[in-house]
């Protein structure tokens, strides 16, 4: 399954994307890559996205996943472990601030080293 987070500033472009079924990533870098170059014909619009690897939420304990996976989630990672929320959230702060206004079109990978693309 497929995780990504686009942030677009009063975007007042509609962008229909409807897969017959579950899109890849490089389907979903394309689709931010074109919001991002119809944004650009908007002053001040940029459309950028996320794209987590492994995260640790109170979600994995409480039903999530099942204990055995539990214990090994995020070790196949680079890092040997899963990103913590307050290690991805600093990103979506960034791309939501006036600091990321020249950047657009872009995919930010978070995934501890592994690259999700």
């Amino acid at each position: 399954m497929l995780q990504f987070c686009a942030i677009a500033h009063s975007m007042p472009v509609a962008i229909n994307y409807l897969p017959a079924e579950e899109p890849d990533a490089h389907e979903v870098i394309q689709l931010i890559r074109a919001a991002g170059r119809k944004a650009m014909a908007i002053p001040g619009d940029i459309v950028n996205a996320i794209a987590p690897g492994p995260y640790w939420t109170p979600l994995q304990v409480s039903g999530g996943q099942p204990q055995s996976k539990v214990e090994k989630f995020g070790g196949d990672s680079p890092m040997g472990r899963p990103g913590q929320p307050a290690e991805l959230a600093p990103i979506y702060v960034l791309l939501a601030s006036q600091e990321s206004s020249y950047a657009t079109g872009q995919v930010l990978g978070a995934s501890g080293g592994s690259g999700n693309f």
